[in-house]
């Protein structure tokens, strides 16, 4: 539930133009409907972190590891690239199974990815790639827009414009994903069947309670995912992003049930 206080919080947020390795961005207190996942969603299952980076206290890491974070770090220093007009980052010390997007006050664009994306033993450079295509997608993939963000979260220009869950599914697996495949010559059908079988064990396997939190209802439609419904922001059950990351892939449209899931929301709830 959110309070007046955060509310106002919210409203006075103003966005800072950096980009670093480490978390040097503040982010928008309440991206509620932001996220790569729903706010039940984002804790990682026990064994699932390989690893977890510590400013306080840094542990060594093994040739392995560091291979991995070098692989990430290139997969973000390549979106940067391609998308110069967004600033992307990481919070490598944050344990949350997440990545958000955000407009700051300037108009600026900005997408995060935190530690338990780039640290999930589930995660390899495929999977990333999708996630950040997703946040890409919210910020350029079009409508159907998600209308709970223009009256929560008044962050400056634009941000009445971010695409819906299913539509940055959607854009992000079948634009974004393509346009990095051409820029650095990967193989796209590849490189996005790789990131929707590591985002499939993501949402099964790598998630606390995942299995159980947000699968299809009876009705096979849509469904809320611990996303208040006076938001506006419910998400597709996982097997429903998971079937929308394939028909995009595939060219295909977009299924039923990625929406404009707000949109029946906002009519159920009035």
């Amino acid at each position: 539930m959110i309070s007046f206080l955060q509310v106002i919080e919210t409203l006075k947020y103003q966005g800072m133009n950096l980009y670093l390795r480490t978390s040097a961005v503040s982010t928008p207190p309440h991206l509620v409907c932001s996220g790569f996942l729903p706010e039940g969603m984002r804790t990682a299952a026990p064994g699932t972190i390989l690893y977890q980076d510590s400013a306080s206290s840094p542990q060594p890491l093994s040739a392995e590891h560091q291979q991995k974070d070098a692989e990430m770090q290139e997969v973000i220093d390549q979106f940067q690239e391609a998308y110069p007009d967004i600033i992307f980052e990481a919070d490598w010390d944050d344990s949350q199974v997440n990545a958000v997007s955000w407009i700051d006050n300037s108009g600026q664009m900005h997408v995060k990815a935190y530690g338990g994306i780039l640290h999930s033993k589930y995660v390899e450079s495929e999977g990333l790639s999708l996630v950040l295509a997703h946040e890409v997608g919210h910020l350029l993939g079009g409508p159907p827009y998600h209308e709970g963000r223009t009256r929560v979260h008044p962050f400056g220009a634009g941000h009445n414009n971010m695409s819906a869950e299913g539509q940055a599914d959607y854009y992000g697996a079948s634009v974004v994903m393509r346009n990095m495949a051409d820029l650095y010559g990967y193989d796209y059908e590849t490189m996005t069947t790789e990131g929707i079988d590591q985002l499939h064990n993501l949402f099964h396997y790598g998630i606390e309670g995942a299995s159980k939190e947000c699968n299809y209802p009876p009705d096979g439609v849509f469904a809320s995912c611990h996303c208040p419904v006076y938001l506006g922001c419910d998400y597709p059950p996982v097997d429903c992003r998971i079937e929308t990351y394939v028909d995009a892939e595939k060219g295909e449209p977009k299924p039923v049930c990625a929406g404009p899931i707000e949109h029946l929301y906002m009519e159920i709830a009035v």
